[in-house]
């Protein structure tokens, strides 16, 4: 909790990540914005689990950078 690294993203990137979707939100008056929460496909119901495989970097990463909701 007291490296660098997380001391920069903490008191800088992260408000300054907020600060840009407030703005956006404020620019475009805008409401919501909707994203898929996952890279993949899901699978279908019917199929045999099979082995997990490693997906991108999840657009998830937005709400936890900003404190937003997904």
């Amino acid at each position: 909790m007291t490296s660098p690294g997380h001391l920069a993203l903490r008191d800088y990137y992260m408000p300054m990540t907020t600060a840009l979707m407030e703005g956006m939100f404020a620019k475009d008056k805008l409401d919501a914005i909707v994203y898929p929460t996952n890279m993949t496909r899901p699978e279908l119901v019917a199929s045999p689990p099979g082995i997990a495989i490693p997906t991108a970097t999840s657009p998830r990463g937005i709400a936890n950078l900003t404190g937003s909701p997904i």
